[in-house]
């Protein structure tokens, strides 16, 4: 890893596995492309992967099933956009017949310094992802007292600019990253548009594992 480098983002990767496909798939994301991604990504150092929890939640639900959630140390996201892979990467494990077209990748930076790559704050967690269209900026309306209670287990994230090119552009600004014990219940979502919960499936992997 490049030490000289001091931005640090998350990149969401949101997929659904074609109907009858899903362990097929699975197989593919664990086996072949977390490892792939991690090696010839620019800039990603680790990945876990989520699957979205069946609690039903207010707002509306997300159409993907799946979530990959990569960190990545990077200054430059215009070349992060613009040439995602290193050179001489070859070319990836091909996921056709496996994954619907529908699947997106959006990439977020913490608004304040987030954990070491992989140090998760709670063992075992689930995820809750809680949007806003606008930037979580000082007129934002949401439960500030409730992110700094919970300290390194909320992490407050805006839109990072420029985007990879992908199927949607993200619809929100705003990105709220609980990590919540299985029981727990939800934060206060008041001020949000929508919130997912997704629940692990994978350990989390870093580069220098694959």
């Amino acid at each position: 890893m490049d030490l000289s480098v001091t931005m640090q983002h998350y990149f969401l990767a949101f997929t659904n596995p074609i109907a009858g496909r899903e362990a097929d798939f699975n197989e593919w994301y664990d086996s072949c492309h977390v490892g792939e991604v991690l090696r010839y990504g620019r800039g990603f150092v680790g990945c876990q992967r989520f699957k979205l929890s069946e609690e039903p939640l207010a707002g509306s639900q997300p159409p993907w099933q799946y979530l990959a959630l990569y960190d990545i140390r990077y200054d430059d996201l215009t070349e992060f956009a613009e040439r995602p892979w290193i050179e001489g990467a070859p070319r990836l494990t091909s996921f056709q017949g496996l994954l619907e077209d529908d699947h997106v990748g959006w990439v977020f930076t913490p608004q304040e310094t987030p954990p070491a790559p992989g140090k998760r704050a709670l063992q075992p967690f689930q995820l809750l992802l809680a949007w806003s269209t606008g930037r979580l900026g000082d007129n934002f309306i949401f439960d500030k007292a409730s992110i700094a209670r919970r300290g390194a287990a909320a992490h407050p994230c805006g839109l990072a600019t420029p985007q990879r090119r992908a199927q949607q552009d993200s619809p929100w600004a705003g990105l709220v990253i609980y990590e919540l014990a299985p029981q727990e219940a939800n934060p206060p979502l008041a001020g949000f548009e929508s919130a997912w919960r997704f629940v692990p499936i994978s350990p989390y992997i870093p580069r220098s594992d694959v």
